[in-house]
């Protein structure tokens, strides 16, 4: 084959390798994509079980189906550049199967986020990419403490909404939830607000933070909000606040973050060395935490 074949090649490879990470985010999956949460308006922990068990077999069912789809493409590939059938009529064959394959997710996909508004992966192959490497990000230990949970992310305003199931361990005296845990959590709306706009090698830290405590909090639902306000430079301004379900505000805080590169021994890393050592870290404490 000419040089202009083996680069046509390695483009079926490519998209059908994007495909294949797609398919395996859906096959791991312990829950929906946090995007499905956008659509349904709810976390996955408030779903019933049974409709639980129902979403997670059409999950693993559309995984398959990826995955099946994504071999066959290489196949096919492999057949149309090696088999000895490299001609115009198997190249266009091939490339009507690509597109009747891949059509239709991309239209219900689309009609999802039309009628939502929830970010389905549609927009680019590397917003596939990026649904692999934040979709199945574990909340850290803090956050398992605090209960928290993601909710939704509005890019345009800069604003992220999650919720907290604060459990009778973080009360004070009282009974009520002890103040410095409420600005835990409130540090735990804004600085994901950040991430959410920041690539793997990006990290934020908080500079400075004040909290007013509003009205006391109960153990149970908190819902939170982390927005940014403006940014200049590396610096980032934040405000947050937490209400109760009904709509009460608890408390309210607005922090200053440090945006900077993420590095190893004072060295900057690149996006994919980050992501690479960020995803290993993750997978430990995935299976640290069971």
């Amino acid at each position: 084959m000419d040089l202009i074949a083996w680069i046509a090649f390695g483009c079926y490879l490519l998209a059908f390798a994007v495909v294949f990470l797609f398919a395996a985010a859906y096959l791991k999956r312990s829950e929906f994509m946090p995007y499905h949460g956008q659509a349904v308006g709810m976390p996955w922990s408030r779903i019933e079980q049974r409709m639980q068990v129902l979403l997670m077999a059409l999950i693993r069912v559309v995984g398959a189906a990826w995955t099946a789809l994504a071999g066959a493409g290489v196949l096919l590939a492999w057949l149309v550049f090696f088999g000895g059938h490299f001609a115009l009529p198997q190249l266009i064959a091939f490339q009507i199967f690509c597109l009747i394959a891949t059509l239709p997710p991309v239209l219900v996909a689309s009609g999802v986020r039309r009628r939502t508004g929830a970010r389905t992966p549609v927009s680019a192959g590397a917003a596939v990419v990026v649904l692999v490497i934040n979709g199945d990000l574990p909340p850290s230990r803090a956050g398992l403490l605090l209960g928290w949970q993601f909710i939704s992310h509005d890019a345009e305003r800069g604003q992220i909404n999650v919720e907290f199931d604060a459990g009778t361990a973080l009360t004070n005296p009282m009974g009520n939830i002890q103040g410095g845990f409420l600005s835990a959590m409130l540090d735990d709306c804004m600085g994901p607000a950040i991430y959410a706009t920041l690539p793997p090698n990006r990290l934020a830290v908080t500079v400075e933070s004040k909290t007013s405590f509003v009205s006391p909090a109960r153990p149970g639902r908190i819902i939170g909000w982390g927005e940014i306000e403006h940014s200049k430079g590396s610096i980032v301004f934040t405000r947050g606040r937490l209400t109760s379900p009904s709509g009460r505000l608890l408390a309210t805080a607005t922090a200053t973050f440090r945006v900077g590169a993420m590095r190893w021994r004072g060295v900057p890393l690149p996006q994919l060395v980050a992501r690479h050592m960020v995803g290993r870290v993750l997978r430990r404490e995935h299976v640290r935490n069971g």
